[in-house]
């Protein structure tokens, strides 16, 4: 589980790439995080099965790539 806690992680480069975790099962940013990230990659994460992304998060997120599991299909 990767977690990341309320307001924290906003100063973070402008893209955040998670494809080096195969094995991560859960995903969880707090409120208030991560909100100078302009682009999100979920790819390769065949294990991943829940991602929580709380209030006021990504705020300045454009681009998002979910791949590679079966937390994004429908």
């Amino acid at each position: 589980m990767l977690r990341i806690p309320n307001n924290t992680c906003n100063e973070v480069a402008e893209t955040l790439v998670l494809t080096r975790f195969p094995n991560l099962k859960e995903l969880h940013v707090g409120s208030e995080s991560m909100k100078n990230v302009k682009e999100l990659v979920l790819k390769g994460l065949e294990s991943l099965e829940t991602v929580t992304i709380k209030n006021n998060s990504f705020l300045s997120c454009r681009k998002t790539v979910f791949e590679g599991s079966s937390a994004f299909s429908s």
